[in-house]
């Protein structure tokens, strides 16, 4: 036995290559849709100001999916040789999903909430006078 031997695929590194540059990816667009979200200026009028916010973040967020999705696609091919690589390529993938699932979560608490008991109301009508039975 030789020293310094290893039972791995030679070049491994450039095998892992797209790998790590697909994970590069990912965060620089998971991170990039937060910060779009920060620095834009939010404008409009009364109810859909500050929408023009969410179109960077959604657009940038699916691109993290697509590059998580395309990351797992990749590391398939080390799944019997380099398992961990493998497991590695689920948390972007597990990433989104907590994600939606956080924003599924406040929707549906949003929509559960029972809404604040009503206070007394004013009366919309003068009370007619009272009126004696036994006057005519």
């Amino acid at each position: 036995m030789t020293m310094g031997t290893d039972n791995r695929t030679p070049h491994t590194s450039t095998r892992l290559r797209p790998l790590q540059i697909t994970w590069g990816l990912w965060a620089l667009f998971y991170v990039m849709s937060f910060v779009a979200f920060a620095l834009t200026p939010p404008t409009g009028d009364s109810f859909v100001r500050g929408l023009n916010r969410l179109v960077p973040l959604f657009w940038l967020q699916l691109a993290a999916l697509i590059a998580a999705l395309y990351g797992l696609y990749l590391a398939r091919g080390f799944r019997s040789s380099f398992p961990r690589w493998w497991w590695l390529a689920r948390i972007p993938i597990a990433v989104a999903v907590l994600q939606a699932a956080l924003i599924a979560g406040l929707v549906i608490n949003a929509q559960t909430q029972k809404p604040p008991p009503p206070g007394p109301h004013p009366p919309t009508t003068k009370p007619a006078p009272a009126t004696d039975p036994s006057s005519p």
